[in-house]
């Protein structure tokens, strides 16, 4: 029963700092300044 707390309070800490990393990228990731329809298909390559 103790193995399994520890394994259960681990995976807590896993999921915690995740979230936490997950939190900070979006904080720090520059908000898109263009609108949708102004680039809405501009960069489609098409190769045959």
């Amino acid at each position: 029963m103790m193995v399994a707390s520890l394994a259960k309070k681990q995976q807590v800490q896993e999921g915690q700092t995740a979230l936490a990393l997950l939190q900070g990228a979006a904080q720090s990731a520059p908000a898109p300044k263009s609108t949708a329809g102004s680039t809405l298909g501009g960069n489609i390559n098409i190769h045959v």
